[in-house]
């Protein structure tokens, strides 16, 4: 009887649930050991773009998003373009108006704006503006927001739009 060869098959899907694994570990550890490090600020805000205000005369960046730049314009299927820039500002204008805002500020950024998460009444406004179609998630903490307001096409996704960060570099 001739014997048969047994080949090992290579395995290549335990490698792709690792690396899920390990991003998604350091995802929700990132979210996990964050909060231990914040510092709270409360009251009221001046908006200065779509995600960035000032909380007793602190200029916070907001974390998880990127907003279209205040002078930035954003184009509707008709072809009409329309200041999309100013309309994310406006939105967070209106959002906080009446409200007091809460920031967890973490740390800067190279510009020394503090970065943090901001809340109204324990809502995430970085959720609220991507969520509304104001803004682009820029991690995996907001992707689901940004998926549902992309398939409602709200905000910059009921047209066409440069990324912000493609903006800020073609003006450079």
């Amino acid at each position: 009887m001739k014997k048969r060869k047994y080949y090992k098959r290579k395995r290549r899907i335990p490698f792709i649930f690792k690396s899920l694994f390990f991003t998604l570990l350091l995802g929700i550890g990132n979210e996990l050991i964050r909060p231990l490090f914040a510092e709270n600020k409360t009251g009221g805000v001046r908006i200065v773009d779509g995600d960035t205000l000032v909380l007793n005369e602190r200029r916070i960046r907001i974390l998880g998003l990127d907003t279209p730049e205040l002078k930035q314009s954003c184009y509707a299927l008709s072809g009409q373009s329309w200041p999309c820039g100013e309309h994310a500002k406006q939105f967070l204008v209106t959002l906080t108006k009446n409200s007091p805002v809460e920031c967890k500020l973490y740390n800067k950024d190279k510009y020394g704006r503090d970065l943090g998460t901001c809340f109204i009444e324990d809502k995430d406004i970085a959720q609220i503006l991507i969520r509304s179609g104001y803004g682009i998630a820029t991690g995996t903490t907001y992707m689901i927001s940004e998926v549902a307001a992309r398939k409602d096409k709200l905000g910059i996704w009921s047209g066409t739009f440069q990324t912000p960060k493609q903006w800020r570099d073609s003006k450079r």
